[in-house]
């Protein structure tokens, strides 16, 4: 799959937001969602018209899903809502954002 250069950036930029994520220690400090990532800024939140969205997203490319709906992501955002609030184990969340995070990394052209 070749990227363009903004394309590139934006995947970077949401590698950085997923390790962040892989090492968080606060609960106030996850942020999951379309806001919070810069492909689905890039290729969702951009987008005019409804049909087209997620398309070009190298996520969906890979996964054949749009909104992100594939195993990986679900599985960290459902560790999240499952954190017991003021938890302070992350466990379980940090695998499901390293997991999140490889698939991100595969994404890298080479």
């Amino acid at each position: 799959m070749t990227m363009d250069e903004k394309t590139k950036e934006a995947l970077e930029s949401s590698i950085k937001h997923w390790e962040q994520l892989s090492t968080v220690d606060n609960e106030q400090d996850i942020v999951l969602g379309a806001r919070a990532c810069a492909l689905c800024k890039m290729f969702l939140l951009n987008v005019a018209e409804e049909e087209n969205d997620c398309l070009e997203c190298p996520l969906y490319l890979k996964t054949n899903k749009v909104h992100c709906d594939f195993h990986t992501y679900n599985s960290a955002y459902n560790a999240y809502t499952l954190l017991p609030n003021g938890s302070t184990d992350f466990t379980e969340f940090h695998k499901a954002a390293n997991e999140m995070l490889e698939l991100l990394k595969s994404l890298r052209e080479e």
